[in-house]
């Protein structure tokens, strides 16, 4: 089916490979785009996640007794 969509553009073999190429990476890409993070949970993030850093400060606050 796909590639019957792919044959009907006016485009030669190696233009429709681009085109159908670039439709399955976007498809595979939505669900990595409509994730919701939150901070310092990302795959690249370099701070601390949320919840460690209120442990930490409530842990700190307790030592301290504050």
């Amino acid at each position: 089916m796909f590639a019957k969509l792919l044959g009907k553009l006016p485009l030669g073999e190696s233009g429709q490979a681009l085109v159908g190429t670039a439709i399955v990476c976007a498809i595979c890409a939505i669900p990595m785009i409509n994730r919701k993070t939150k901070p310092g949970h990302g795959l690249f993030d370099s701070e601390k996640p949320q919840e460690i850093e209120q442990a930490q400060d409530a842990q700190r606050k307790a030592t301290l007794g504050v």
